[in-house]
C-alpha cells in the first residue's frame, strides 16, 4: 500500500522535473541573448571597440565562414578552434544588431561551395593521409558588392583574431579607398635632372607605386601650411630641416586625430644634395640627418643625437677587399631584423619576418613624458651607438668591429599613444618671409566672413588620445633595401627581399582605421596548459639534463683517454686493442647502461607523478564535488526534519 508521505514524493519528484523543463524551455526562449562569459581571459568577449564598428554597422554585412567540416575529424585541433572562431563570430552578429548576418558553409570535395570558396580566394590546407583539403577562411560582403577575405584562420595568428575580423568588418562598413597624404624631402615620386650636372634624373622609389596599390596616395609638400582634410594618414619620410609652418600644420593634424607615421633618420644614404661643380666635396659634407625635434619634445620622446645604431648580431653580411681579396664580413650598421626583436603583440609587427635598415637611429622615450611608448622594432641585446661623424665618410666594415663593445639593445621603431600637449603654445607662427629678388603674386580681397570661417581655433591640448608610429629609419624604404625591381621580357618584376614595404602598409592599414580599431588589444590564446604538469616536466628535464651533463663529461674524459693510448699492430695488418682499451670500452658501455637506466628512472618517476596528479584530479572532480553536493544536501535534509519533528 502506497502511503500518502510516498505519493507526496512521487508527485514532488514529477513536479520538480515538468519545473526543471519548464526553467529550460523558458530560458531558451527568453534568455536567448543572455550570455555569461566567465572564461579568465574573457575569451568570447569582444572589445569594447569591435562592439562600437559592429553596432555602427548602416548597411548590412554578410559574413560566410567555409569551414570543411566532413573533412576534420583527424584535425581535432583545427576543429576546436573553428569552434571557437564560430562562437567569436556569433558574437558579432549579437552585437550588429540586424546588421551583420553570418552564414556558415562545408565545402564539400567538388561540389559548387567548394568552387565558390576557391573563387572568392580562400587557401586550403591538405589533409592527413587524404588528397583533399580542409578549407578555413572567412569571406566578407556588403551591399555594394565589396568583398573581403580571410584566405585561412591560422591557428598561430590566434591572439590577432578580433582584430582580423573586425578590420574585415570596418572595411565593409567603410568600402572608400582610403587617401593616404604622404610628405618628404627625399624624391619618392623621382626627380627631374638638375642642369649643369648639379643633380642627375632620379626615378621614382618603388614603395611609392607599391602604396598607390592600396591606397589613394596624395603628394604633400614639405612646405605645406596645413594637412588636407581628407588626410586621416600622413606618412612623413625624412623630415629634414621643415619650417615652422609646417611643424605647426603636422602638430594641430595630430592633436586633430590625424594619424602619423613618421621615417627620422641620423644619417639618411639616399639623401643626395646637388652637388656643385666647382666643389664635388661640398656635398659630401652637407647633413643628412633629419628630426622632428620640437614636436618630439612636445610628444616626450627623443632621437639620439648624432647616433647611430650598430648592432654585430643582427649585421647583414657584405663582401669586402681586403688584405687576402674578397671577404665577408658583417656590416654592423645595416641591419637584418628577424622576427625575435619584433613586437609579437602589436598586429602591425606580429606576422612580419625580416626588415632591412641601415644608419638607423635610436628612439627612446624622455624621462617622466606620460606618453605611452611601445618599441615595435629592437636591436639585440649586443648593439652599440656609433657617431654619426664617423660613418658619414664610407667607413670600412672590418674598422667598425675593432673595440666593439656591445651597450645592450636599442629601439629602433616605435609606437606612441596619449594625450599630446602643442609643441606651439604660443599659437601659429609667421610664414616665412618671401625670397629676395622674387615678386610677390597679387593679393587677392579676401572676404572677411570667409576668412572668419576659415580660421581654425588652434589647439592646446588633443581632445582624444593621439597614434603615431615613430620610425628611426628612413633608408628602409629605398629599392635596395627591400626590393629589387628587373626587366622581365618587357615587363618589370619586382623580386622582394625583406618585408619594409609590407612593415609600411600593415602600419597605414592599422591607423586608417577607426580609434575603436585601434584600441582592440590582442587576444589571449585559447590554450591553457597544466601548470603543474609543465613543473613536473621541468623538474623531470632539469634531472635529465643533470644526468645528461654528467654523462657527456665523463664520456668526454674517457674518450681522450682512448685517443691517447697506443694501437699494437701485428703481422696480419689488424689492430689490436690492448687491455687497457678494453677495460676503458667496458667502463664506457656500463656508463651507457647507467645513463639508459637513470634516463627510463627519470621518465618512469615523472609520469608516476603526472598519472598522480591526474587521479587527483579524477577523485576531486568525478567524487568529492559530487560528495559535497551530497552532504549539503543531506544536511538540509536533516535541517528541514528536525524543524518538522513536533515539539
Amino acid at each position: 500500500m502506497i502511503t500518502s508521505s510516498k505519493l507526496y514524493g512521487v508527485l514532488g519528484l514529477v513536479l520538480a522535473g515538468i519545473l526543471f523543463l519548464g526553467v529550460n524551455l523558458f530560458s531558451h526562449e527568453a534568455l536567448r541573448g543572455a550570455r555569461v562569459d566567465v572564461t579568465d581571459n574573457d575569451l568570447y568577449t569582444l572589445s569594447a571597440g569591435s562592439k562600437r564598428i559592429a553596432a555602427g554597422i548602416q548597411e548590412p554585412v554578410t559574413l560566410r565562414l567555409y569551414f570543411s567540416e566532413s573533412l576534420s575529424e583527424e584535425t581535432s585541433g583545427l576543429r576546436d578552434y573553428a569552434q571557437r572562431v564560430r562562437e567569436l563570430l556569433a558574437e558579432y552578429v549579437r552585437a550588429g544588431a540586424g546588421g551583420i548576418v553570418l552564414q556558415v558553409v562545408d565545402p564539400e570535395p567538388f561540389s559548387d561551395d567548394e568552387e565558390k570558396a576557391v573563387a572568392y580566394g580562400l587557401e586550403s590546407a591538405p589533409v592527413p593521409g587524404s588528397p583533399d583539403r580542409i578549407f578555413f577562411g572567412l569571406v566578407g560582403t556588403n551591399t555594394t558588392d565589396g568583398q573581403e577575405i580571410i584566405p585561412f584562420f591560422d591557428p598561430r595568428r590566434e591572439t590577432s583574431l578580433e582584430y582580423d575580423v573586425t578590420k574585415l568588418v570596418y572595411k565593409l562598413a567603410h568600402p572608400d579607398k582610403r587617401v593616404v597624404g604622404l610628405m618628404s624631402s627625399l624624391p619618392l615620386d623621382g626627380a627631374p635632372q638638375m642642369p649643369f650636372g648639379a643633380a642627375p634624373q632620379q626615378e621614382p622609389w618603388y614603395i611609392t607605386r607599391h602604396l598607390r596599390e592600396f591606397f589613394d596616395v596624395r603628394s604633400v609638400e614639405p612646405t605645406a601650411q596645413e594637412i588636407p582634410a581628407d588626410v586621416k594618414v600622413l606618412v612623413l619620410v625624412h623630415p629634414k630641416n621643415l619650417p615652422d609652418p609646417t611643424l605647426y600644420a603636422l602638430d594641430q593634424f595630430v592633436l586633430r586625430g590625424g594619424n602619423l607615421i613618421v621615417f627620422v633618420d641620423p644619417l639618411c644614404e639616399a639623401d643626395q644634395p646637388m652637388q656643385d661643380p666647382s666643389n664635388p666635396f661640398a656635398g659630401m659634407q652637407e647633413p643628412k640627418g633629419s628630426n622632428l625635434g620640437r614636436l618630439f619634445d612636445a610628444w616626450g620622446i627623443e632621437l639620439v643625437a648624432d647616433s647611430v645604431v650598430a648592432d654585430r648580431k643582427a649585421a647583414i653580411m657584405v663582401n669586402v677587399r681586403g688584405a687576402r681579396g674578397q671577404e665577408v664580413v658583417p656590416f654592423v650598421t645595416y641591419l637584418q631584423i628577424g622576427p625575435d626583436h619584433l613586437d609579437r603583440q602589436d598586429v602591425v609587427t606580429a606576422d612580419l619576418g625580416d626588415l632591412k635598415l641601415g644608419m638607423a637611429g635610436a628612439l627612446q622615450k624622455k624621462e617622466g613624458a606620460g606618453v605611452e611608448f611601445t618599441p615595435l622594432i629592437e636591436t639585440s641585446d649586443e648593439a652599440r651607438l656609433e657617431e654619426e661623424s664617423r660613418l658619414r665618410f664610407f667607413p670600412q666594415p672590418q674598422d667598425l668591429l675593432k673595440d666593439y663593445a656591445p651597450q645592450g639593445r636599442f629601439t629602433l621603431a616605435a609606437r606612441l599613444r596619449g594625450r599630446f600637449a602643442t609643441a606651439f603654445p604660443e599659437g601659429k607662427p609667421a610664414a616665412p618671409p618671401e625670397p629676395e629678388g622674387e615678386p610677390s603674386p597679387p593679393e587677392e580681397e579676401a572676404e572677411p566672413e570667409a576668412d572668419a570661417e576659415a580660421e581654425v581655433e588652434p589647439l592646446q591640448e588633443a581632445a582624444d588620445q593621439c597614434n603615431v608610429i615613430v620610425v628611426a629609419d628612413a633608408d628602409m624604404l629605398s629599392d635596395r633595401f627591400w626590393v629589387s625591381v628587373q626587366d622581365f621580357l618587357g615587363t618589370q618584376v619586382a623580386y622582394v627581399s625583406s618585408q619594409n614595404a609590407d612593415f609600411l602598409v600593415y602600419a597605414i592599414e592599422n591607423l586608417s582605421g577607426s580609434n575603436d580599431l585601434l584600441g582592440i588589444p590582442s587576444r589571449k590564446e585559447f590554450s591553457r596548459p597544466f601548470q603543474r604538469v609543465q613543473e613536473l616536466q621541468q623538474a623531470a628535464q632539469e634531472r635529465f639534463q643533470a644526468s645528461a651533463a654528467q654523462f657527456q663529461e665523463q664520456l668526454r674524459e674517457t674518450q681522450n683517454k682512448l685517443r691517447n693510448l697506443r694501437f699494437e699492430e701485428q703481422g696480419s695488418g689488424e689492430l689490436v686493442l690492448s687491455p687497457e682499451q678494453r677495460a676503458e670500452i667496458r667502463k664506457l658501455q656500463e656508463d651507457e647502461v647507467r645513463l639508459q637506466r637513470e634516463l627510463r628512472n627519470v621518465q618512469l618517476e615523472l609520469n608516476k607523478d603526472i598519472d598522480r596528479l591526474g587521479r587527483t584530479m579524477k577523485v576531486i572532480n568525478i567524487a568529492l564535488i559530487p560528495a559535497l553536493v551530497c552532504l549539503a544536501a543531506v544536511g538540509l535534509g536533516l535541517g528541514r526534519g528536525r524543524r518538522r519533528k513536533p515539539r
